[in-house]
């Protein structure tokens, strides 16, 4: 039934719990674990004045470098208690609900485990949460751990 399971982390503490619960319906189901962490490039193309091109670069590549390591801490993470768990690595960049929703609809995921962040009050209200964006536009299941 999830043959193709969708991982979405980020610098939250649930990281471990998200990963766990993934490694586990994996196991369960012969299937392939997609790891994915979306960065946001914070610099938008229109350039003030005293930012130069190179530094715009520096930055984006610098928050490629580090999306590349959190996915590779995390498939640490799965390997140490689930080593025959098939992985897959997948850096993104922009909105982080639309990319999880855009690539798992264009890779036919089974399922999206996504942790939540919780956002409440009038930030909740106004902004929303990126797993609630996902739980529902998602083209396949969600699974939320909290």
């Amino acid at each position: 039934m999830f043959e193709k399971i969708l991982v979405a982390i980020d610098e939250s503490d649930l990281n471990d719990k998200i990963l766990e619960a993934a490694a586990e319906l994996a196991s369960l189901n012969n299937g392939i674990v997609t790891i994915v962490n979306v960065h946001q490039n914070p610099i938008a193309p229109a350039y003030p004045y005293d930012v130069t091109r190179d530094y715009v670069k520096t930055v984006n590549e610098g928050l490629v470098k580090d999306s590349e390591a959190r996915l590779e801490k995390a498939k640490e993470t799965v390997v140490t208690k689930h080593p025959e768990c098939e992985i897959e690595l997948v850096s993104l960049a922009g909105n982080p609900a639309d990319q999880m929703i855009e690539y798992a609809e264009k890779t036919n995921q089974s399922v999206i485990v996504i942790g939540s962040r919780g956002l409440r009050g009038i930030k909740g209200m106004l902004l929303g949460s990126v797993s609630s964006k996902i739980a529902q536009a998602a083209p396949c299941q969600v699974l939320i751990i909290h």
